[in-house]
């Protein structure tokens, strides 16, 4: 249980990411970060990981959260799919003006936001005509998932996935420069809001399936998924914030071991990923010297 008050002699951690953060698939005990403090019991880590947030709502929650709960280190973990998210405004929409970050209201996105003009209505009416049938049938699960996988490589072998900016996560490269400016904003205030409050700030690159364990095939990979890692690096060495980066050290534990570290299907860290990435970034918050051995 979370309280606003910080635990004496213990050190405060907000976790703030997507589903790979929030831990889709694994026990609330089993996420990097419970793991974490499992390691380390002088910690208390928050996890305010949410699925589907990007860079953008996730400065909101910041915004309402670090001032409440003074957290004495604050890490962003950082995604492939939060370029996406963030072009795209799904939770909230922001664009950068005289070089600052503009929120467009409603914010965070509600019902009247253009973005689920249609959409919404659209997901809701399959769900009522085919939603129970992925509830309660693990064949159909298991036919849909496959036909996905079969659409997506016949659009590969076409060769239209790396043409087509809307399938399936794909992006031009006047967007993906305009995202990537936005996206340093944010960080930059994110930043800037956490230390105003006393906190040392992070940045925490979760790597991708394809990229620990590349004997998995997966379709439709864009090619900004090999960049990430260098834009974020690039950003920390500009603003003097540390980015941990513990792609390869997860690659030599998945050799090493012989063990998958992501679930085979949806591509999220399993409990075995989250235990190997929870030890490194303990290992990486020693070495900073933000926490003591």
């Amino acid at each position: 249980e979370i309280t606003l008050e910080k635990p004496p002699g213990r050190t405060r951690i907000l976790m703030i990411g997507d589903s790979q953060t929030y831990g889709t698939g694994v026990e609330n005990d089993e996420t990097f970060s419970a793991v974490l403090e499992q390691l380390d019991p002088n910690l208390q880590v928050i996890n305010a990981g949410v699925g589907g947030y990007e860079t953008a709502r996730e400065l909101l929650m910041l915004r309402e959260w670090v001032p409440k709960l003074h957290p004495d280190i604050v890490l962003v973990a950082y995604f492939w799919n939060d370029v996406f998210e963030v072009r795209d405004g799904r939770y909230a929409k922001a664009e950068l003006r005289d070089g600052k970050v503009h929120f467009i209201p409603p914010n965070p996105a509600s019902l009247e936001n253009p973005y689920f003009d249609g959409v919404l209505e659209k997901h809701v009416e399959r769900m009522k005509r085919y939603g129970w049938l992925r509830l309660e049938s693990r064949l159909y699960r298991f036919l849909s998932d496959r036909f996905k996988v079969l659409h997506y490589a016949i659009r590969d072998w076409m060769g239209k996935g790396k043409s087509d900016y809307t399938f399936p996560f794909q992006i031009s490269p006047e967007d993906e420069k305009r995202v990537w400016k936005l996206t340093f904003a944010l960080l930059e205030e994110m930043q800037k809001l956490s230390t105003d409050q006393g906190a040392r700030f992070g940045l925490l690159v979760v790597p991708d399936q394809v990229q620990v364990e590349p004997d998995v095939v997966v379709y439709g990979v864009p090619d900004v998924l090999y960049r990430i890692q260098e834009e974020i690096r690039g950003f920390g060495e500009r603003e003097g914030v540390p980015v941990i980066d513990p792609e390869a050290q997860l690659h030599e534990i998945r050799a090493e071991q012989g063990v998958p570290l992501y679930f085979r299907i949806d591509r999220h860290l399993n409990p075995a990923g989250h235990r190997a990435l929870a030890g490194l970034l303990l290992e990486s918050l020693r070495k900073l010297g933000w926490v003591s051995d």
